[in-house]
């Protein structure tokens, strides 16, 4: 799937709901980052563009 300018999408329906079961589960970044196969900075980056929202530890 492509979006604009031919670029590939890189965070498809199905990456978006698997990452928001990790965030729903608890997992932090790096662990939700490691399941699918990308960076953390890469997790947290597309989290706040699509307003998910990883829990910190109190």
């Amino acid at each position: 799937m492509t979006i604009g300018r031919g670029r590939p999408r890189l965070w498809t329906h199905e990456r978006l709901a698997r990452l928001e079961e990790l965030i729903a589960a608890g997992a932090s970044s790096k662990v939700a980052a490691r399941a699918m196969s990308a960076t953390p900075d890469a997790v947290r980056t597309a989290a706040s563009h699509y307003g998910l929202k990883f829990r910190r530890p109190r």
